[in-house]
């Protein structure tokens, strides 16, 4: 007879309930675990963003104080004082970060409503624009001239008059429009939007204030001789003026002495403490109203990043 231990099917299934139970336990604590870290992940990339923000908005409002503080430069009364718009860097320390600001005398660039179209013709060679895009370019800088001298009266807007002295029958308002000349990509405008203006009202170049580029890209001019003005410019500092400078004997017809005031274009780049950066660029014309001593006559953040890295060193 047998009388080994009788298997009556009750420790099985019991054995079984606490097996299953405890792997319920296990996943259910592994779920809440990976959705604890997944919301402290996302808490932490919250807190980041928010930070970066933060630290993007203290550089935007650096920038903009740099802006505020080239206009107070350009109207100081005092001449010995008073900025300079010739590239000249000013570095500040301003609530907790610093602002690099500097000012281009727009009377000191190539202008696209009234520079001689050999003169543009040249700063497009020197900035590396081959021969056929320089045709184009030129055709319809020529074209639009031409279709802006023709309009009458009767076509003008009130409402489309534009700022800075312009004339309505200016081809073009901002030297923006030249990107939408077809063939011209955003690289090789971001090599010539530095050295063209809109705002100086004349076709020549003022010497005094032009950068090298510009100066370079006149026909016939002698580097030599370019290279002994701005080292002349310089020297002189704040006491320049125009019978102080070295001869350029090239080029003579490009070139035209304009005195202080006029528009200028200031590029102020605000950085925080914890190294964030903005960069602010704005065109500013005096005027001699007292009430309203300075306009704003364009506002804009230039390109940055790896982008603008490429565009400079295709220079």
């Amino acid at each position: 007879m047998w009388s080994g231990p009788v298997n009556n099917g009750v420790g099985a299934p019991a054995k079984s309930e606490r097996g299953f139970a405890l792997l319920l336990v296990i996943w259910v604590v592994s779920l809440l675990t990976v959705l604890a870290t997944m919301l402290l992940s996302d808490t932490r990339n919250e807190a980041l963003l928010v930070r970066n923000n933060l630290e993007t908005a203290r550089a935007s409002a650096l920038a903009e104080a740099g802006v505020t503080l080239a206009i107070a430069g350009l109207l100081d009364p005092n001449p010995s004082t008073r900025w300079s718009a010739d590239g000249t860097p000013h570095r500040i320390a301003y609530d907790g970060g610093t602002v690099t600001v500097t000012m281009a005398d727009e009377n000191g660039k190539i202008d696209l409503n009234l520079a001689p179209l050999e003169l543009l013709g040249s700063l497009f060679a020197t900035q590396g624009l081959d021969s056929d895009l320089r045709g184009k370019l030129l055709a319809e800088i020529d074209r639009r001239r031409k279709a802006a001298a023709q309009l009458t009266p009767l076509n003008f807007s009130r409402a489309l008059i534009p700022l800075g002295g312009l004339s309505p029958r200016s081809a073009f308002y901002s030297v923006e429009d030249l990107r939408s000349i077809p063939d011209l990509n955003r690289a090789a405008f971001e090599r010539l939007r530095p050295f063209l203006t809109v705002y100086s009202q004349s076709g020549h170049i003022n010497p005094l204030t032009a950068p090298r580029q510009v100066l370079l890209a006149i026909p016939g001019i002698n580097p030599l001789e370019v290279d002994a003005l701005i080292a002349a410019r310089k020297d002189f500092g704040t006491n320049l003026n125009p019978g102080s400078l070295p001869p350029l004997t090239g080029g003579q017809q490009y070139l035209g002495f304009v005195g202080s005031g006029g528009a200028a274009a200031v590029t102020s780049e605000g950085v925080t403490a914890g190294g964030a950066s903005f960069t602010r660029e704005a065109i500013v014309s005096l005027t001699d109203a007292p009430l309203q001593p300075y306009r704003i006559l364009e506002w804009r953040q230039p390109i940055s990043g790896d982008y603008a890295s490429a565009v400079v060193q295709q220079r």
